[in-house]
C-alpha cells in the first residue's frame, strides 16, 4: 500500500512537471521574427590622412639607419613649420633591408620608414602634399579623407537602423496575419563607414611647378543591426 501511494504521487509530480514544461526552442523560433536594419548618411569630410615614405641608402645597415632618421627629422621640422605637431606624425612601418646587386652580392642597406600625418584643415592637404615632396618624402602612397565624429554619427544612425529592421519585420508578420511584438533583442554590425581614398598615381610628380590640389567629396557613413522580434 506504501508502495502504490509513492507510485501515485510520483505520476501526480510527472504530470504537474509536464503541465508547466517551457516552451520548446522550435517554438520559440516559430514565434519570433528576425530583420536586418540599415541606416546612412553622406557628410563632409573633415580630415585627412597622407600616407608617406622616407628611405636611406649607405653601406651599412647603421648608416642607412641614420640617413633615414635625418630626413625624416628634416620633413618633421617642415611640417611643424607649417603648423603640423609631431603628435600628428605616425610611424607605419619601419625596414632596414640590405641591397642585392649581381649574383646575390650585398651592395648596401637601405632604411624604409613609412609614415602617416594627420591633416584636420583638409583645405591645406594639396599645401602639405607639396611640403613632404619638397622636404625629402620619396613617395606618397595614399591620401584617405574622413570624419572626426563618425562613432556618433553612426550612434545617431543606429535608432534609424532600428526603426527600419522594425520596419520590415512588421510588413512580414502582417503578411502572416501575426502582430509584432516586443523586440527581444539586437546585434550591432560594425561595418562602420566610408572613407575616401586618393592613390599616389593622382597627385602631383616630386618638383612639378603646379601645386597639388585634391579634390574632396561626401564620405558615406553607415549602421546597421540585426534585431529579433517577438510574433503574437
Amino acid at each position: 500500500m506504501k508502495y502504490l501511494k509513492t507510485l501515485c504521487l510520483s505520476s501526480l509530480l510527472c504530470c504537474t512537471l509536464l503541465s508547466v514544461a517551457p516552451v520548446s526552442a522550435a517554438e520559440l523560433l516559430a514565434n519570433t521574427i528576425t530583420a536586418t536594419g540599415t541606416a546612412s548618411m553622406e557628410v563632409a569630410p573633415d580630415t585627412a590622412y597622407v600616407n608617406f615614405n622616407v628611405l636611406g641608402r649607405a653601406d651599412t645597415a647603421e648608416l642607412a639607419a641614420n640617413v633615414s632618421a635625418n630626413r625624416v627629422a628634416h620633413i618633421k621640422q617642415a611640417l611643424l613649420e607649417a603648423g603640423v605637431g609631431g603628435e600628428a606624425i605616425e610611424t607605419l612601418n619601419y625596414y632596414v633591408n640590405p641591397v642585392y646587386g649581381e649574383k646575390s652580392k650585398i651592395n648596401g642597406y637601405q632604411a624604409s620608414h613609412y609614415l602617416k600625418v594627420k591633416i584636420e584643415d583638409i583645405t591645406k592637404v594639396g599645401e602639405y602634399i607639396d611640403k613632404l615632396t619638397a622636404s625629402g618624402a620619396d613617395s606618397i602612397n595614399n591620401v584617405e579623407f574622413g570624419v572626426s565624429d563618425q562613432e556618433l554619427l553612426q550612434r545617431q544612425l543606429l535608432g534609424k537602423a532600428l526603426e527600419d529592421a522594425k520596419l520590415q519585420a512588421e510588413v512580414v508578420a502582417l503578411a502572416a496575419g501575426r502582430e509584432l511584438g516586443k523586440l527581444n533583442g539586437a546585434r550591432i554590425n560594425n561595418n562602420g563607414g566610408y572613407s575616401r581614398n586618393y592613390n599616389s598615381v593622382m597627385l602631383k610628380a616630386a618638383g612639378s611647378s603646379n601645386s597639388t590640389v585634391i579634390e574632396t567629396k561626401g564620405i558615406k557613413v553607415n549602421a546597421s543591426l540585426e534585431a529579433s522580434f517577438e510574433l503574437k
